[in-house]
């Protein structure tokens, strides 16, 4: 709860006025009978006033809430929910990150068929609601795009006090569509990648041998950074032998040459943070076949 912004005031008791308290033993989470005085490092901490002289006044609207990280989650789960903790003050503020899963790379069967562009990004998206003690959060995180080049899957919130009740949805990022990379969840198309939010898949690489994933979002909660939603890159075209890595947020998986001379070089890698899935693998096989690449599985982070 809150203490009152005027009026009575007293140390002791357990004395409300609604959802507000009068007495600060209460405020701190006492029974109503426990012994304590303005001295004391517990009032002076909820006061604000460290030493010196302290009074009644100085308690006047004052909580004992501390934000904390409610929900940091990558799992893939469909209506989970989280139920915000008893004694948090009505109208707190929460903020909410959450990002849809990234789209698969596709596979291909001959060293003949040149390389593969990276799966797209999921869409990156952050906002703050209003939340009162026991409100129940609902939530669905979405899985990344399968190996043969899938779609991820979209990710959800939804309570009661978020865009007037209504669900917020990342979308998931595309899968590989041939050679070129899948558009992210957020549009970004794919192929080059586009500058900012949730990146489009890298596609074939060009004579340069670059074939870099969209950059990703990075964003701050908490005073914690999360770095999401990065394309996932492309395998290099032509004699090259080496790779290139998705970058941005969530780094998309890297991309995989082609086959050339029966060199196999480095290799695709699955995407994170609802980062797209990098360019074809090779298979088991050391002469002929390349598996796709899985997008990184959705995710959601709320604080307050």
């Amino acid at each position: 709860m809150t203490m009152v912004s005027s009026g009575a005031i007293s140390i002791a008791g357990s004395c409300v006025c609604g959802s507000l308290n009068r007495s600060v033993e209460k405020e701190l989470g006492g029974s109503g009978t426990s012994a304590l005085g303005l001295g004391c490092s517990s009032v002076r901490t909820l006061a604000g006033v460290a030493s010196g002289a302290i009074s009644l006044s100085n308690l006047y609207g004052k909580s004992n809430y501390t934000p904390a990280l409610r929900v940091s989650t990558s799992t893939v789960v469909s209506g989970a929910t989280f139920t915000v903790p008893s004694g948090t003050p009505s109208g707190t503020t929460y903020t909410y990150l959450i990002v849809g899963g990234g789209g698969g790379s596709v596979g291909f069967t001959s060293k003949s068929s040149g390389s593969k562009g990276g799966g797209g990004a999921g869409q990156v998206l952050t906002g703050t609601f209003t939340v009162s003690a026991s409100q129940v959060i609902t939530y669905t995180i979405g899985a990344g795009g399968s190996t043969s080049g899938g779609s991820g899957a979209s990710s959800t919130i939804q309570t009661s006090t978020l865009s007037g009740g209504s669900t917020v949805t990342a979308s998931g990022g595309g899968g590989t569509v041939g050679n070129t990379g899948g558009s992210s969840g957020s549009g970004n198309a794919g192929y080059a990648g586009n500058v900012g939010g949730s990146g489009g898949g890298g596609g074939q690489g060009g004579a340069g041998g670059q074939s870099l994933g969209g950059v990703g979002i990075t964003v701050s909660v908490g005073g914690t950074n999360y770095s999401w939603g990065g394309g996932g890159s492309g395998g290099i075209n032509g004699a090259y032998n080496n790779y290139s890595i998705g970058y941005g947020g969530g780094a998309g998986g890297d991309g995989c040459p082609c086959f050339q001379s029966g060199a196999r070089g480095s290799c695709g890698t699955n995407g994170t943070g609802g980062g797209g899935g990098g360019g074809a693998k090779p298979a088991s096989s050391a002469s002929v076949g390349f598996t796709g690449t899985s997008g990184g599985s959705g995710g959601l982070v709320i604080y307050g």
